[in-house]
């Protein structure tokens, strides 16, 4: 079902197909196809000299892409890139989402393993993979580093995030699962009083040590390595968890908002940003996103009265709920009983 009604046959059809138009769009990303083509139309010869491909392949590729309206074939063998995938090129977001997240070799496996994973009730990512997400980009450090680039891509949710919010009360923000730092960058950016600390697995944070920063912001920010669910948690006044409850179902996301109560200091929140499921059971956009946690993460996406009942199992209430364009909310806890500004 989608927003115009149930697919016909047809539509059905194409979707069952839809993996190749994927992995050829990846294939576009990662040969630098698009950057290739970033300054206007070229030939296949010139495009495979370029590219270090196979000229025949090549050429096959290109064809289909431009059956699909991703490039555009100019009639004299040239292709050309389109409004769209100009942002396949590198730095635009869309190509380290693609690379790092959405066409990621080893969450494609999993995807592969979704059947049997709702006949056995095992994380699909453990089934293809013998390991957890995590566990599996510790060991493959060009994997990870696709992951975090596509992860740190997403500046505009960060940005949005950080207008919509007040932060301007707190004095140190920490960021729990925070990757390379990006959301903090743009916070201390906007908020010039403020300090941040990023705390997340050491392999993670070994990555974002390599990044630059100008020096205002990276005088004010600390990389620390730790483990949620391990290690004593730093000290702040306001922790934030971005996209990070839906990496875990209810009994690990639990255990994850109590170490944090434990250590919030009076007045102090958790501000949450995360997928926000419609209450009930309508056809949903949101729906092949839950899919995602599922595979990849071996977690799941939730309504706003899931959220707040692993709150209250943390003995935490829900604040302010702020909606945010596309399917992220802002949403704040205090300690029950809390008096909140």
């Amino acid at each position: 079902m989608t927003a115009d009604g149930p697919l016909d046959l047809g539509a059905l059809r194409r979707a069952a197909g839809g993996y190749r138009l994927a992995q050829a769009i990846r294939a576009f990303a990662e040969l630098g196809l698009a950057d290739a083509l970033a300054g206007g139309p070229r030939g296949a010869e010139e495009l495979a000299a370029l590219c270090g491909c196979h000229l025949p392949y090549l050429r096959r590729l290109l064809r289909a892409l431009a059956s699909e309206g991703i490039v555009v074939s100019t009639g004299d063998g040239s292709y050309a890139l389109t409004e769209a995938s100009r942002h396949l090129a590198s730095g635009s977001g869309l190509r380290e989402m693609v690379l790092g997240w959405s066409v990621l070799p080893a969450a494609y496996a999993a995807f592969a393993h979704l059947g049997n994973a709702v006949r056995s009730g095992r994380p699909p990512f453990e089934l293809a993979h013998a390991t957890d997400f995590h566990n599996y980009l510790a060991r493959r450090p060009e994997d990870a580093a696709l992951y975090d680039a596509a992860m740190e891509s997403t500046v505009d949710a960060f940005e949005e995030t950080v207008r919509s919010y007040d932060f301007a009360r707190f004095h140190t923000v920490v960021d729990l699962g925070g990757g390379g730092g990006g959301f903090l960058a743009v916070l201390l950016r906007a908020h010039t009083q403020a300090r941040g600390i990023c705390f997340d697995l050491p392999e993670v944070i070994a990555n974002a040590l390599q990044r630059g920063l100008e020096p205002d912001v990276a005088d004010r920010l600390e990389l620390r390595a730790g483990d949620l669910f391990v290690d004593t948690l730093p000290v702040g006044d306001a922790y934030t968890l971005i996209t990070v409850l839906r990496l875990f179902e209810d009994e690990q996301a639990v255990r994850l908002l109590r170490a944090v109560a434990h250590v919030l200091p009076p007045g102090g929140a958790i501000v949450v940003v995360d997928f926000w499921l419609p209450e009930g059971i309508p056809p949903s956009p949101l729906g092949l996103a839950d899919l995602q946690a599922l595979c990849v993460y071996g977690g799941r996406d939730r309504t706003r009265a899931e959220y707040a009942g692993l709150l209250g199992s943390a003995g935490l209430v829900m604040g302010t709920v702020i909606e945010l364009a596309g399917p992220l909310a802002i949403f704040d806890a205090h300690h029950a009983g809390a008096i909140t500004a």
